[in-house]
């Protein structure tokens, strides 16, 4: 009975400290993407929600910035997404960290255009 008891105390610690292993491995996948600043610029003439992959990133009045700080780089796609005052989704695109306009070291920037009339989002956006 005591050796049979000291076989399962062990499978359990080794299956813990593999479980502990593994978990900090994962979470450790974060930190090898720098963390940048993204600054949305809103040209349109409308005060705009702004959403980052499905993040609030807060209100920008028209002709204004809003900064996504410690903004993680390295994702393969990011969504930026647009809200009027009624809660309409007014420009949605997909960008790659190459649309990114670079300001400065590790600040960059996107541009959300003057919307186009009768359009739901503008495809000619760029961050440049």
């Amino acid at each position: 009975m005591n050796k049979k008891l000291r076989i399962v105390t062990f499978l359990l610690c080794s299956m813990l400290m593999l479980t502990l292993i593994l978990t900090a491995s994962a979470c450790g996948i974060y930190h090898d993407f720098p963390l940048r600043d993204l600054v949305i610029e809103n040209q349109t003439n409308q005060v705009l929600t702004i959403i980052l992959d499905d993040v609030l990133v807060g209100e920008v009045r028209p002709g204004d910035k809003i900064t996504a700080n410690d903004f993680p780089i390295g994702f393969s796609e990011y969504v930026i997404e647009a809200k009027d005052a009624q809660g309409e989704i007014v420009f949605s695109r997909s960008y790659v960290f190459e649309d990114f306009q670079k300001v400065d070291d590790g600040v960059y920037k996107v541009v959300i255009p003057p919307l186009q009339k009768g359009s739901e989002s503008s495809d000619n956006a760029t961050g440049k």
